[in-house]
């Protein structure tokens, strides 16, 4: 792998001492550890990749809601307060 860019870093004296200390254990240079680790990161699937769909899956099987379904669901939820903004109008 070709290394054309630089980046500058700011973190904790703990954090660089951990860093140092996998970077000897692996028999590399710092630059190079942080290299290594930001490149598992980087090509990992992040395990919280589908964080914003943590539902899916709790309704695998049930029914697909129509458009009837969801207009009735909106009624319900936010009819009151259409009522309430007219009444304050």
């Amino acid at each position: 792998m070709f290394k054309d860019a630089t980046i500058t870093v700011r973190l904790s004296g703990d954090s660089k001492k951990r860093l140092q200390e996998r970077a000897r254990k692996n028999h590399r240079s710092l630059s190079g550890q942080v290299a290594a680790e930001i490149e598992t990161v980087l090509t990992a699937e992040p395990a919280n990749s589908r964080s914003g769909y943590r539902f899916l899956g709790s309704f695998q099987g049930a029914s697909i809601p129509s458009d009837d379904d969801i207009r009735e669901i909106r009624t319900r939820l936010w009819g009151n307060l259409a009522d309430r903004n007219s009444e304050r109008g």
